[in-house]
């Protein structure tokens, strides 16, 4: 059987989806924080010649919730060739008008203007907090009873304390890494920055964290440390009959002692931890003026951008640009002016967002937690038109200043569990009434999650227990025997 190869031409029509530069751009801008978009653009700044920065007042009075759009593609800037001049590209571009202009506003939907708004208060900036490691250091320079040979040794042991406190070496693996016979000489050391501050600092374990704290001069330190060595466990779940029972002491002794543990910091590095303080910069400012909401974008340090006039002289030599320049400024013309037109619709799609946001969350605005109604990303997108992946993206890493505080806007968006009635009611304010139950029960007898069930039930919620759990988990509350307290009589 013979095998016949031929050629055949076959023509098949098929449906692709296709991202245009400028789409992809769009959409890698509406992820960006005010932040990282304001280094983008300085980037851009820097490296394309056709973009100028304007640094000009913002306009005093009210401006439009729409901005300006201008009927230019960048897929069809062409600077004309040798037959017919640079006239018909200018013509085409309306130059007069696009680089003429002063300002193309990255941000035209600022409705108050001028020192009108009443900013959030700056009283939080702050400064690099002192490191862990550093404040150890000072203190291993304070001491006088070490020796050179030891400091370096003590440098060793502090560079492998984590942000909690604890080392996370052991004394063998540094004492090889520094080439000694001898661990006994780390450990030395060691015991000698145990003993700095913060308490607890330098050890291995969480029981070892909270023995370093005792105090020796506390009466009852023997009996701590007892507690610590022997009952952690029953420390945890709150069992003191057991732990008054196996160390020969009265229930209300054993809750004395307690109360002192809890004193101790199990991870005492946390207070150092620089990435602990965050500065927020809200994105949105929201307004109350009169019984109205008033948005406005917070367009503070964003660079205003146009496209350079210097570069008018070049445009119009038309016959007398070479090709590889021509090609060039073709090419950094058309990456501005998709910049700047997708600055102005990032701007647009934030703000048509955050006024979805506002129109739905009016109660939360007027009345606080207990009205914050439940929303999801398809509601707002069926509000303005828009595709829910489009609003996940515009919501990432955005804040919103509200008269009710700082928000992010992923905040708004949450589920709704249904009442009894027929209404719904969002999982942030069911967590709120969990919180509050909790807050006022009797510490002797903690609610279980099925009493919660039974009382959130009582208010009207559906609700399942295994939803009570998660909420419980989330809201960082123990269950019901740890959160019992034993009283003595």
């Amino acid at each position: 059987m013979a095998l016949e190869m031929k050629q055949t031409l076959n023509m098949k029509l098929t449906h692709r989806l296709m991202m245009t530069p400028m789409l992809q751009q769009s959409i890698k801008l509406l992820q960006l924080s005010k932040l990282e978009l304001t280094q983008l653009i300085h980037q851009e700044l820097q490296e394309n010649p056709m973009l100028e920065e304007l640094s000009l007042e913002p306009p005093s009075d009210f401006g439009s919730e729409e901005i300006e759009q201008r009927d230019i593609n960048p897929e069809d800037i062409r600077l004309g060739s040798e037959e017919n001049g640079f006239d018909n590209a200018e013509r085409e571009l309306d130059w007069e008008n696009f680089i003429d202009d002063d300002l193309v506003d990255t941000n035209r939907l600022s409705i108050l203007g001028g020192d009108d708004r009443e900013l959030p208060p700056l009283e939080n900036i702050l400064t690099k907090p002192q490191s862990l490691q550093n404040y150890l250091l000072w203190q291993l320079r304070m001491t006088s009873s070490i020796n050179e040979h030891e400091f370096r040794i003590g440098e060793m042991i502090i560079g492998n304390i984590d942000e909690n406190g604890y080392l996370c070496a052991t004394v063998e693996e540094m004492a090889k890494v520094l080439g000694l016979e001898d661990a006994r000489e780390v450990e030395r050391v060691l015991q000698v920055i145990q003993n700095f501050d913060p308490a607890g600092v330098g050890a291995r374990t969480p029981q070892e964290c909270l023995l370093l704290q005792v105090k020796e001069e506390e009466p009852t330190a023997s009996l701590i440390r007892k507690i610590i060595q022997n009952h952690i466990n029953h420390l945890e779940s709150r069992e003191y009959q057991a732990i008054a029972k196996s160390l020969g002491i009265s229930l209300a002794k054993v809750k004395e002692l307690a109360d002192i543990i809890l004193t101790y910091d199990p991870k005492p590095g946390r207070r150092f931890n620089p990435d602990v303080s965050h500065y927020i910069v809200p994105d949105v400012f929201v307004y109350k003026m009169g019984d109205d909401y008033v948005i406005s974008l917070n367009d503070e340090g964003l660079p205003q951008l146009r496209v350079s006039n210097i570069y008018r002289k070049i445009l119009r030599k038309g016959k007398n640009v070479p090709d590889n320049t021509r090609k060039y400024i073709e090419e950094k013309l058309r990456s501005a002016v998709w910049l700047i037109k997708s600055i102005q619709q990032r701007q647009r799609t934030l703000y048509n967002v955050a006024k979805s946001i506002v129109n739905f969350q009016r109660e939360f605005l007027d009345k606080g937690i207990a009205y914050l109604k439940p929303l999801t990303l398809v509601d707002v997108a069926n509000d303005i038109s828009m595709h829910e992946s489009t609003i996940s993206r515009v919501t990432t890493n955005k804040y919103m200043y509200t008269p009710r505080g700082i928000f992010e806007l992923k905040f708004f968006f949450n589920s709704g569990l249904k009442k009894k009635d027929g209404d719904y009611i969002s999982s942030v304010r069911v967590k709120e009434l969990l919180r509050e139950l909790i807050k006022n029960e009797d510490a002797r007898k903690p609610y279980s999650d099925t009493q919660i069930l039974k009382l959130l039930q009582q208010q009207g919620v559906v609700i399942a227990r295994r939803t009570i759990a998660k909420y419980r988990d989330e809201l960082h509350i123990l269950p019901s025997q740890k959160r019992k307290v034993v009283l003595p009589d």
